[in-house]
């Protein structure tokens, strides 16, 4: 089996793990084809929407897809092998999220856990935010953010409204 795992204070999901639809039920948000698939266009300086990343390991491309909402942030991940005899994995969560910021360019949220996990042998497609507080800031659709006493950061691109 193989096993695509992140073990680092901010797993491949943190990487890229807020998703944000507008107008989208809050069901569609946790549909990667609807995550993974075309966005809105993006406005700047608005946590609020759907954001990703792309991490590169040895033997797999990690898309994190992250959508920011009012009181949730879903995430998507789709692991893509480099190998072409393996199909892409994709997975997804949900988590609640408390923030008074979700129209602001800058400010805090706060969400408990967030795992996604899934195997389609021999492939394990996995990705974690851990739960805490985040500092967040927007730069237009540069999303960066940051665990309070640490100086670790995540940059993310905002693809959607």
């Amino acid at each position: 089996m193989l096993r695509f795992a992140f073990p680092r204070p901010f797993s491949a999901a943190a990487v890229a793990c807020f998703l944000s639809i507008v107008g989208c039920s809050d069901e569609a948000a946790l549909d990667p084809e609807t995550l993974f698939g075309d966005q809105r266009a993006p406005s700047p300086n608005r946590l609020r929407g759907v954001y990703k990343t792309v991490v590169e390991e040895p033997g797999v491309d990690v898309e994190i897809r992250l959508r920011f909402g009012e009181g949730f942030l879903a995430g998507a991940v789709m692991c893509t092998p480099t190998s072409k005899n393996y199909p892409p994995v994709s997975t997804d969560g949900k988590v609640e999220m408390e923030t008074g910021s979700i129209d602001n360019a800058a400010g805090q949220f706060t969400i408990p856990t967030l795992t996604m996990e899934k195997t389609v042998d021999p492939i394990l497609c996995q990705a974690a935010i851990r739960g805490a507080t985040y500092d967040f800031k927007l730069e237009e659709l540069k999303l960066t953010l940051t665990l309070p006493g640490t100086q670790v950061e995540l940059v993310y691109t905002k693809i959607g409204d």
